[in-house]
């Protein structure tokens, strides 16, 4: 269980220090469209989400060492108990050597919801670090690089279709077409989510192209 709190925990972690990050990287688009108020209650609600989560591991984790440190008292009255019942007789000897032994083992079971708590931590950041690692690396072999000098185009798209996700049917970005000349100024306008960063991420090879074609011949200043 703490495990999966765990991942739900970073997974809304996540989700909200990417929405956070994209605010603050347009806060002065957000405050001249005075858009501030809606994206505040977004980031608010994400919070809530990820404070959810929160709770409920540390509930957890609260139950598991109450548990555990109330293990030792419980094992001994219920040892005397069954003691008694059956008619076992407690003299002086018995007694103090159940109580060392329990006091021997009382220290590991003290120390065993710390170790639970960071072994479930230890094992959702390797999960994390290995399925990053397992990701597929930038293929920028489909971008067409003549040789300087060859043409006067210096940024073309013909048809181009790109996705984060190759796999999906639904492309990030669809049926782009753009010719740009050495020398040429050129502005990408729309509004906040319209795929500007998108679109140069496209020129850079960043995202994956699923048909089309790109030819980039000399350096971008941006």
């Amino acid at each position: 269980m703490q495990q999966k709190y765990e991942e739900k925990l970073m997974e809304s972690k996540d989700v909200r220090m990417k929405a956070t990050s994209e605010i603050l990287r347009n806060m002065r688009i957000l405050k001249l469209q005075g858009w501030e108020m809606k994206f505040l209650s977004k980031i608010v609600e994400l919070r809530k989400n990820e404070t959810n989560w929160l709770k409920k591991l540390l509930y957890t984790e609260a139950m598991t060492t109450f548990v555990l440190w109330g293990s030792p008292t419980f094992v001994s009255v219920v040892t005397f108990g069954a003691c008694m019942l059956m008619g076992i007789p407690l003299d002086s000897g018995k007694v103090l050597s159940a109580l060392a032994t329990f006091g021997v083992l009382q220290e590991p079971i003290y120390s065993l919801p710390d170790t639970i708590h960071m072994v479930s931590q230890t094992r959702v950041s390797l999960e994390r670090i290995s399925s990053f690692l397992r990701l597929e690396d930038l293929q920028h072999s489909f971008i067409e690089k003549p040789p300087k000098g060859t043409t006067d185009v210096a940024v073309e798209i013909s048809d181009g279709n790109f996705s984060w996700d190759p796999s999906s049917s639904n492309p990030t970005l669809k049926d782009l077409n753009i010719q740009v000349m050495h020398g040429m100024r050129v502005a990408v306008c729309g509004v906040v989510g319209s795929g500007k960063s998108s679109l140069l991420s496209c020129i850079l090879g960043e995202i994956p192209k699923t048909s089309g074609t790109v030819k980039l011949c000399g350096p971008l200043l941006m």
